[in-house]
């Protein structure tokens, strides 16, 4: 897309982190399904799934890989004033 863009020499890293439950990402993601609790019973998940998967991000013995967090930079020819 930034080649798209009329950038050149793209280049991009990603990064993903690897938390414990109790952690920041997922006692987030606890908190935001437990929000959507509702939700998600309506649509098929069972009680019992759903505490399940509470219990596994509250668990300081389970590891959660988070989300890949991307950076992308290149360069932009600049017009030569005449």
């Amino acid at each position: 897309m930034l080649e798209h863009h009329g950038l050149a020499g793209v280049e991009a890293e990603m990064v993903r982190d690897y938390q414990r439950g109790m952690s920041a990402a997922p006692t987030i993601l606890a908190m935001t399904y437990q929000r959507l609790r509702p939700l998600l019973i309506d649509h098929g998940v069972t009680p019992e799934e759903f505490d399940h998967v509470q219990a596994l991000l509250c668990d300081p013995e389970v590891a959660i890989d988070g989300p890949a967090l991307w950076a992308a930079w290149g360069t932009r020819a600049v017009a030569q004033l005449g």
